[in-house]
C-alpha cells in the first residue's frame, strides 16, 4: 500500500495541484522510493530501491521527460549498496548518495 501511495503522491505532484484527475502508476511495483527531485514540469526522478519479496535487488533510477505521463528505469548497478538522495542539475547531469551493505555511508 505503501509504495502505491507513493506512486499516487508522485503522479498528483507531477501533474500539479490543478490536476483534473490523478494517474495511479502500477509499473513499478517492487520499487521502493528513497527521494524525489523535479527540474520543471516535465522533468523529474525518483531513486530506490528494486525488491523482490521484500529482497534488494539494485538501485533504480526512475526518470519521467513528459511530466509523468511515462516513466523509464535505469539501474545504477548497485548490487549491494542503496541510493539514499538524488539531485540533478540539468536533464543529463546529476549526483546520487546512498549507503553500502551493513548500513556503511
Amino acid at each position: 500500500m505503501k509504495k502505491l501511495y507513493t506512486l499516487l503522491v508522485v503522479s498528483l505532484l507531477v501533474t500539479g495541484l490543478r490536476a483534473q484527475s490523478w494517474n495511479l502508476h502500477t509499473q513499478f511495483s517492487n520499487f521502493e522510493p528513497a527521494d524525489m527531485m523535479f527540474l520543471d514540469d516535465n522533468h523529474g526522478f525518483i531513486f530506490g530501491d528494486s525488491t523482490q519479496n521484500g529482497t534488494f535487488i539494485t538501485s533504480l533510477c526512475l526518470v519521467t521527460n513528459d511530466g509523468g505521463a511515462t516513466w523509464a528505469h535505469h539501474s545504477l548497478n548497485s548490487t549491494s549498496n542503496r541510493v539514499v538522495k538524488g539531485h540533478f542539475i540539468n536533464a543529463q547531469e546529476g549526483f546520487v548518495a546512498g549507503r553500502g551493505s551493513g548500513g556503511n555511508s
